[in-house]
């Protein structure tokens, strides 16, 4: 977070007025109200992996409830609610939700959850004991609101790269590139 109101030099007056309104809001919550305040910044992970296409193959669908409780538990997280549909299983989390489909997971996941942390266990399952086959990885968040209540790989940006990185070798995924946009 940046609470400087310096602006660039050589911006209209408005626009100055506009980027310094801007940081004021962006000023945490916990400093305005004096308390404690719920971090809303989802940490995002999708995964592909590599599906015959056909209806009868399940893929990542075939992970057990048991299974999705003990990966999630490791997140600091619980299945509130699942729906099954025709396409793909959908789960309420106590932090967000999870999308299950054949060849796709998509977990979001807010608060002062520890997200990658479930991801080695994830993987393990999936490509180790289901023999599905790893395609892609993707982990996104947007800057914390509140960075010093961030626990675990979570409390650095490196970190969530370095094990992002250590992840992706082990199972064989291009470790790709770590871009931070924005402030």
């Amino acid at each position: 977070m940046c609470a400087s109101t310096h602006v660039p030099a050589g911006m209209p007056p408005d626009i100055q007025q506009l980027i310094r309104e801007e940081r004021s809001l962006r000023q945490p919550q916990q400093q305005q109200l004096n308390e404690p305040a719920f971090e809303g910044t989802e940490k995002r992970i999708e995964i592909d992996f590599a599906w015959s296409g056909e209806e009868s193959d399940l893929g990542a669908r075939v992970i057990s409830r048991t299974m999705w409780d003990k990966i999630l538990a490791l997140c600091e997280c619980t299945i509130v609610s699942h729906k099954a549909l025709k396409r793909f299983d959908a789960y309420i989390l106590s932090e967000s939700s999870l999308f299950v489909c054949a060849d796709k997971i998509i977990i979001k996941t807010c608060g002062t959850t520890l997200l990658l942390q479930g991801l080695r266990t994830l993987l393990d399952h999936a490509v180790n004991e289901l023999g599905l086959e790893l395609e892609w990885l993707f982990y996104s968040r947007k800057s914390f609101l509140f960075p010093d209540s961030q626990r675990g790989v979570h409390g650095s940006l490196e970190d969530e790269v370095s094990l992002l990185r250590e992840v992706c070798k082990e199972f064989g995924c291009s470790t790709g590139n770590a871009y931070v946009l924005g402030p």
